[in-house]
């Protein structure tokens, strides 16, 4: 079984107010599992809401076999990785189980790129693979300037990205070695 309240103690630990005050699980039907506190539980709900669609849409791409997914792996193939680059923020999704999402939300410097970036990523053989869709147009001429203000919003996205790695093994070990796989609900794709 899932111990939301210990789960919820530990995501609440690995907040970092200025680089990823929130955490969360929640099933690809927007179902929250557990969350860092405090929070406003209703702002969590929709986000929840908005992050289950954009996991759906992207899932769709990537579909496996439902089959493989019985055992409560990642599948080669399907998406493990989303990441939603916004004006203010990052937003990391990982499946931790095929049914069972970890989410980063993480600030971005102030003078972050205004730039919309979507980024799903698939486990192949072991590895991820990814594939960049984004909205607008890079500034590739923006000088000095431009330069150092994405090598921060990098560093800011790489220091988030491994803290979610970290976390995706630590929930994951402890899933595995209680045996708990998320069941199957008919209403996620």
């Amino acid at each position: 079984m899932l111990n939301s309240k210990n789960l919820s103690k530990v995501l609440t630990r690995h907040v970092h107010p200025q680089l990823f005050p929130r955490w969360f699980l929640m099933s690809p039907n927007a179902t929250l599992l557990a969350y860092s506190t405090p929070a406003n539980i209703q702002e969590l709900r929709d986000q929840a809401t908005l992050i289950a669609m954009s996991w759906k849409e992207q899932y769709r791409l990537f579909r496996p076999d439902r089959s493989s997914v019985a055992n409560g792996d990642v599948p080669d193939g399907c998406l493990e990785t989303l990441t939603i680059e916004l004006e203010d923020r990052n937003i990391i999704i990982r499946a931790i189980q095929p049914r069972i999402l970890l989410v980063l939300v993480g600030n971005k410097p102030a003078a972050g790129s205004k730039q919309f970036r979507l980024t799903p990523e698939t486990r192949v053989g072991g590895s991820k693979a990814g594939t960049t869709f984004a909205d607008g147009k890079d500034k590739a001429d923006e000088g000095d300037d431009g330069d150092e203000i994405r090598d921060v919003h990098n560093d800011v996205l790489r220091v988030q990205r491994r803290e979610l790695d970290a976390a995706t093994e630590h929930i994951r070990r402890q899933l595995s070695s209680s045996g708990f796989v998320m069941p199957e609900d008919q209403t996620v794709p």
